[in-house]
């Protein structure tokens, strides 16, 4: 499972991102328009907060909110990547936390400072 957690890390790493967004799972569901989520894990306002239309009857802007899939994160995501440098810098969320937190909603104490790229 680290392993699997570890290379879900790094391939949101080489896509650019600085954090996960959500689970490998989820991204792919949502990009090939296959979201398997019932109605009870959408958020149908979410895509209209970000600039969307926030319409559920389009598949590509529905969004998982209550995905238990486990996703990396780093507290601070200035640290490069290297596993001798991850230490105490990993926080493991639930791919629902992880998607809350990029939406700027606070998590158990937890909130994304996108700017400093850290979670405070």
């Amino acid at each position: 499972e680290t392993e699997k957690l570890f290379t879900e890390m790094c391939v949101f790493a080489r896509m650019s991102l600085s954090q996960p967004t959500s689970c490998l799972n989820c991204l792919f569901d949502e990009s090939h328009g296959t979201d398997s989520s019932t109605s009870a894990d959408i958020d149908p306002g979410e895509n209209k907060e970000n600039g969307g239309e926030g319409d559920v009857s389009k598949s590509k802007s529905k969004r998982r909110t209550s995905c238990n899939n486990l996703v990396v994160w780093r507290k601070n995501a200035n640290i490069c990547l290297h596993p001798e440098k991850l230490g105490e810098n990993l926080l493991i969320v639930p791919c629902r936390t992880a998607r809350a937190l990029m939406r700027g909603k606070t998590v158990q104490g937890m909130k994304w400072d996108k700017r400093a790229k850290e979670v405070i």
